[in-house]
């Protein structure tokens, strides 16, 4: 009997030692989906984010691009009234002559 007794106690404290290391486990791997879903949260606000600021840039550089036609288009106008102006002036000074 006292062997048994023995035996029994061994497998209670044994089943303790288990059941604590399963509690254990098992509160780490609670943690880790929590830490898991708070990261995919991120992650989605994140790309909300991304997607936010690639809308923006896609605006701003489509008004760039419309400030860089209106530039080019001033620069060839200039450039046109300049020809206009050397033309009128080899004109005039052909007057003058």
């Amino acid at each position: 009997m006292i062997l048994l007794s023995a035996c029994n106690g061994s497998d209670s404290n044994s089943d303790k030692v288990a059941k604590s290391t399963f509690d254990a486990v098992t509160a780490e791997l609670e943690q880790a989906n929590k830490a898991k879903d708070e990261l995919t949260k991120k992650n989605q606000e994140l790309a909300g984010q991304l997607s936010t600021a690639n809308v923006t840039i896609a605006g701003l550089t489509s008004e760039r691009d419309a400030s860089l036609k209106k530039i080019a288009d001033l620069n060839s106008s200039i450039e046109a009234e300049k020809q206009n102006y050397l033309t009128l002036k080899t004109d005039y000074d052909a007057l003058q002559i």
